[in-house]
């Protein structure tokens, strides 16, 4: 019984690393870019809020942001947002993100499709 219980209360920790992990791998296989277009975009709260639509890279080829496209706040149409690269996590085919609501995203400013 005493087994059990260890191995629960490190269970949370073991998940986290194995996210981390693919996190990593992810990234490292999408440098380009094109792997992240077209995934889906799920919110803090579970919510699927959009697609993929652009990725920025920097000048040493790592993911600074991406831009979704989402639906706009009264429901009619779609609108894209720009979304920083702390502010997300690439894994399990889909992109989540971490600390943001679907209703904070309805609160980002517009941003332009595609990379200035």
């Amino acid at each position: 019984m005493p087994r059990m219980m260890a191995r629960r209360r490190h269970l949370p920790h073991m998940l986290s690393a194995a996210l981390l992990v693919s996190t990593a791998v992810a990234a490292g296989a999408q440098s380009d870019g094109t792997q992240i277009i077209g995934l889906p975009v799920f919110s803090a709260d579970g919510m699927k809020i959009g697609q993929v639509i652009n990725v920025t890279l920097s000048t040493d080829r790592e993911v600074e942001q991406i831009r979704i496209v989402t639906g706009s706040p009264l429901g009619f149409g779609e609108r894209t947002v720009a979304i920083p690269e702390q502010a997300f996590i690439i894994g399990g085919g889909r992109v989540m993100l971490a600390n943001l609501s679907a209703e904070d995203v309805q609160a980002l400013p517009n941003a332009p499709a595609e990379s200035p």
